[in-house]
């Protein structure tokens, strides 16, 4: 036994080192070396999953995370790491009840409690994450990174109040904590005893150019010049974080065009209709696509004030299972969809079906809300029995302003560049179009500026595609004890509003570029 645990040490040891040095091949013999000798090696497992995943070997990845999944739980560094991973891999029931487990009683890093805690959110366990985060701030109150995750978690939860003073208690532990003056600036509230454009001018001049602090500072300066109504600093404030966010993102206009291009050429209607002939599911998923900053979230919270709509929020179930399908880890790009039309898919189906079993809960629709699945919709309507597709449409000019001054947490690179945002609207707009005439019937189109002046004539409309009968709770807008974890959480706790539309035109002396490229749309 002396002897086995000794070659286990001495063999972590060594493919440690070259995991390090990014010797891939060389830490996997290692590693395998491990697992042969004590199968249930949980760090060992964990470190082939992020080889394969390097390697572009997803399949491989997966089941050496859910594997680990299955065991006791190790180390804290091994638990963060497998963490991320069923992140990654979308398996967000998994990942729950992974991190249900945790004796997190004897965990004293606060740092990794409060990552835990958005990884939690992140499976759409906000509750659970708050305890997780309520620990940090126990074992260390004066952790100012905890008041910051947990501001966004009360945030999510609608309450403003305590998100505000968490957030206010982030910045006075923690003056250059710049993600929280851009949370604050988020809030249509304001604390009329703070001067924020003031505090936020002093940390960007001691803000080191180049670092992620001068954007989110840029941009939350943005935000409350614009809510004084001084919209020219206001400007000047958002165009120069948009450009050092730019040059932080690595956007390819041309992978994006060839991306769309890619999908166009594909052969739907040769291609098997495995969503035609598979078992129907007793839950059928509802996409709603678009741009992002489109409505979206208001359509959604919309459609779970139906008794047999559950409200699943955003997930990237379905990029995943394509991923899976093509046995890779890489951004779906043309060469990915390329290979994806040469393969079998029927396993999709099943595989989709697995994967949100968990959250059935007795409801005959669950919301599947991830904008830019519009780029998936032949593969949805292929593969997926019983899904419905519902595309939001919003005025361009107002689109695109919204996404010109939003801070994704995820990359949308084309959004901080006028002409960048402008094509890829372009482009959007073109694929739907094609969408259309590929599976004629199958989209539910809806328009913002119905949605928000006649929200019940249009939801009845929204019924009448999904098979549901309509009921007026659709309308109330109920989102009371809902975590609504989306760039309009805000916003769309405030009701039903059009009074948002216009606000580009306080701007439109610096928007030439995207005022002329889509004119073609007025």
């Amino acid at each position: 036994m002396n002897t086995e645990s000794n070659d286990i040490r001495r063999n972590w040891h060594l493919a440690e080192t070259a995991f390090k040095a990014k010797d891939w091949r060389k830490a996997l013999g290692f590693y395998r070396q491990i697992i042969a000798v004590n199968g249930n090696h949980v760090p060992s497992l964990i470190r082939l999953a992020s080889i394969h995943i390097q390697l572009d070997n997803y399949g491989t990845a997966r089941q050496f995370s859910l594997r680990a999944s299955e065991l006791p739980i190790g180390d804290l560094p091994s638990t963060l790491m497998l963490a991320r991973q069923l992140v990654i891999f979308s398996e967000k029931k998994r990942l729950m009840d992974y991190l249900h487990a945790l004796r997190t009683d004897a965990f004293t890093d606060c740092q990794a409690l409060a990552e835990l805690s958005v990884l939690l959110n992140s499976a759409g366990d906000v509750h659970g994450a708050l305890r997780l985060v309520d620990l940090a701030i126990a074992r260390d109150s004066s952790f100012a990174p905890a008041y910051y995750f947990r501001g966004n978690l009360k945030t999510f939860i609608g309450d403003a109040e305590g998100a505000q003073q968490d957030l206010n208690r982030c910045i006075e532990l923690k003056p250059s904590f710049a993600q929280a003056y851009w949370a604050l600036s988020n809030h249509t509230s304001r604390d009329g005893s703070i001067d924020a454009p003031g505090r936020i001018r002093k940390q960007l001049a001691q803000a080191k150019p180049g670092l992620k602090d001068e954007i989110y500072l840029s941009i939350a300066l943005h935000n409350e010049l614009h809510k004084t109504g001084d919209y020219e600093n206001a400007w000047y404030a958002l165009a120069y974080g948009n450009k050092a966010k730019r040059k932080q993102v690595p956007y390819k206009h041309q992978a994006t065009l060839d991306l769309f291009s890619s999908l166009k050429r594909i052969d739907w209607q040769a291609m098997p209709d495995h969503a035609r002939n598979a078992v129907a599911q007793p839950q059928a998923p509802i996409f709603i696509v678009g741009m992002h900053r489109s409505g979206t979230t208001l359509l959604e919270q919309m459609l779970a004030g139906h008794s047999d709509i559950l409200d699943g929020g955003e997930s990237a179930s379905l990029i995943t299972q394509l991923k899976r399908t093509a046995n890779s880890t890489k951004e779906v790009d043309a060469a990915l969809i390329d290979k994806l039309a040469a393969m079998d898919l029927s396993q999709i189906s099943g595989w989709y079906a697995d994967n949100n079993s968990w959250r059935q809960n007795g409801n005959r629709y669950f919301t599947e809300k991830l904008p830019s699945n519009f780029q998936f919709i032949g593969f949805i309507l292929k593969t997926i029995p019983g899904a419905r597709i519902i595309n939001l449409v919003r005025d361009p000019m107002s689109t695109c302003f919204s996404n010109l001054r939003n801070l994704f947490n995820f990359e949308c690179g084309y959004s901080y560049e006028q002409t960048e945002l402008a094509d890829y609207f372009v482009w959007y707009r073109g694929l739907m179009d094609y969408w259309r005439a590929q599976f004629p019937g199958a989209i539910c189109d809806v328009h913002y500026a119905d949605l928000v002046s006649d929200p019940a004539a249009e939801m009845q409309r929204v019924c009448v595609y999904l098979g549901v009968d309509y009921q007026p709770s659709m309308t109330a807008l109920d989102t009371k004890g809902k975590s609504v974890a989306t760039a309009s959480t805000v916003s769309v706790r405030e009701g039903i509003q059009t009074d948002r539309n216009q606000q580009w035109m306080h701007y439109q002396a610096h928007l030439k570029p995207l005022i002329e490229r889509l004119a073609e749309f007025k």
